[in-house]
């Protein structure tokens, strides 16, 4: 599984390099892949922190969309606002404050 994430990584990146103007679009998928991580990864460790939890089930799915929606809209937030800020730039004022 290790290997396959690697693998997902690197060519997440090398389609980065090749096409900087799909970075939204990579930033989403990477977001995608680590939220459906974190939630396996939730659902693996759950009895180990059943005893830390207090009224709340570790596979409550109420709790596990609202942990998933609060981590996503930060994830959309974080792609979404640097490529609205690039977006708004002049391209010949940013080639000449180079």
């Amino acid at each position: 599984m290790l290997h396959d994430l690697k693998y997902a990584l690197r060519r997440l990146a090398k389609r980065l390099v090749r096409r900087p103007d799909r970075f939204s679009a990579a930033a989403r998928e990477l977001a995608t892949l680590g939220l459906g991580l974190g939630l396996l990864a939730t659902l693996a460790v759950s009895r180990l922190v059943r005893s830390l939890l207090v009224d709340v089930s570790p596979t409550d799915p109420l709790v596990s969309a609202a942990v998933i929606l609060a981590l996503g809209g930060a994830a959309v937030l974080a792609c979404w606002l640097p490529a609205r800020r690039k977006a708004r730039l002049n391209p010949a004022e940013a080639l000449r404050a180079e």
